[in-house]
């Protein structure tokens, strides 16, 4: 017998308190972004490699060529794992979805632990970094006062959410390198406190 898989939009928001919804777009959040840096990589990688061959002089070696294009084979291949890593833990009941996530990865040998624990990491990083090349944006010449206050309330709110949803990542990341569950559970308790460090971190420096 078929199963009905069709779903309302949004129906994993449905029913649930105001807490759980949150949580969910947290997780969101993070299955959002890694489908655009996923997208990024996919498109990316061919973009150098043929720009490489066709326009560099002299033309990017083959080997070259090979190894940027194995590389990416390899990023391709653990952005689709993290996709749906995300997009698996979203569909569970389990909460705090981030931390479900975090703690249900697998645990790594000392070998790949640090490989697995680099990708998490570099990927949050780069979330704060696409949000702080945005607000780059954002800088209006010659100023008054309200536009003044508008630009610093923009650049705040997009760090700010930038950080918000790299929480998972760092979530990930610490459940792969450490393993401990106390200290994932909290971590994401304080995460708030992290944001806001993390916010003005970039916001001041």
């Amino acid at each position: 017998m078929s199963q009905n898989t069709d779903r309302e939009p949004f129906s994993f928001f449905k029913g649930r308190s105001v807490h759980s919804i949150l949580h969910r777009i947290e997780a969101l959040l993070g299955l959002i972004l890694a489908c655009f840096i996923g997208l990024g990589i996919g498109i990316g990688g061919p973009v150098i490699v043929a720009s490489g061959l066709l326009y560099d002089r002299p033309p990017l070696p083959i080997w070259k060529a090979i190894a940027y294009s194995l590389g990416w084979l390899v990023l391709v291949y653990f952005e689709y794992r993290t996709v749906l890593i995300f997009g698996d833990a979203l569909e569970g009941e389990a909460e705090p979805v981030s931390v479900h996530a975090a703690l249900g990865l697998s645990r790594r040998g000392l070998f790949t632990r640090p490989f697995v624990a680099i990708w998490w990491l570099g990927q949050g990083i780069a979330i704060i970094w696409a949000g702080d090349r945005l607000v780059g944006y954002f800088n209006i010449s010659d100023r008054s006062t309200a536009e003044a206050f508008y630009q610093h309330a923009v650049q705040i709110a997009v760090i700010l959410a930038s950080a918000f949803a790299s929480n998972m990542f760092f979530l990930c990341f610490l459940a792969v390198l450490i393993g401990n569950e106390w200290l994932v559970r909290t971590f994401w308790r304080c995460r708030i406190i992290m944001d806001i460090v993390i916010t003005w971190s970039v916001i001041l420096r």
